[in-house]
């Protein structure tokens, strides 16, 4: 018999969330994100000013009426009911060499990450705070996350897309952004979704970019523009007729 939570899941596609449903994909949203893993490869890129890893998370405890979770700590409003603080454990991930494709998501666990959740105006849009440790670097960050569709790939699933702008690094690092492929589903702890086949919940990567050597300027945000971001300064432009 199919929970509430995965009803209001189906429902979402198709007419947004009320307060319930809000409250259901929330639970399930910081599922999503809490993400980790540590990256698998021949070692580390030569000269390279970032480290990169790629993870899967798996929650193990939810808590509906967090303490913990504060505005002062998360930087947003957290409307009375509808906050979630979850604890994830971090995992790293092993891959099939030739192909890249996932063989055991479950490698060896490498951190942990306590989140808030906290609904938004919009109702598939959701904001996101957590702390945590990946390989014993402390991190915190800010963003959200997106509600894909429910409903898919298959009834009593939901894919969402979350990101993190990393913070609070040790010195050797500058900053980070981490993003994850999120799926839920009626399953509240645990790896395996409910209707079973797929992984739960998020598939992500970290990237965390060192602190650059005197001398090296920083990005200047003023610099970006629609060619420089495609790829497309350099083209050349048609004949005029």
């Amino acid at each position: 018999m199919k929970t509430a939570e995965t009803k209001e899941f189906a429902a979402a596609g198709a007419r947004g969330l009320d307060a319930a449903a809000r409250a259901s994909l929330l639970a399930a949203v910081t599922l999503g994100f809490a993400i980790l893993g540590a990256a698998q490869g021949r070692g580390p890129i030569p000269s390279s000013r970032e480290d990169i890893y790629v993870l899967h998370s798996l929650r193990e405890e939810r808590i509906v009426e967090s303490s913990w979770c504060t505005p002062e700590r998360a930087g947003f409003a957290l409307p009375t009911g509808d906050v979630l603080e979850e604890r994830f454990g971090l995992w790293s991930v092993r891959a099939e060499p030739q192909t890249g494709r996932i063989a055991d998501p479950e490698t060896s666990k490498v951190g942990q990450i306590r989140t808030c959740t906290a609904p938004t105006l919009d109702p598939r849009v959701f904001n996101f705070y957590a702390e945590g440790k990946l390989a014993e670097l402390p991190f915190t960050g800010n963003g959200d996350c997106r509600l894909v569709q429910a409903d898919y790939p298959e009834r009593g699933l939901a894919a969402l897309r979350c990101y993190l702008n990393l913070r609070g690094l040790p010195l050797d690092y500058q900053g980070g952004l981490a993003t994850s492929n999120t799926l839920i589903s009626e399953a509240v702890l645990g790896g395996e979704t409910d209707p079973p086949g797929y992984l739960q919940t998020s598939v992500a990567t970290f990237r965390l970019w060192k602190t650059l050597p005197v001398g090296v300027k920083e990005g200047d945000e003023t610099r970006l523009s629609g060619d420089r971001l495609y790829g497309t300064t350099n083209v050349p432009k048609p004949l005029s007729k």
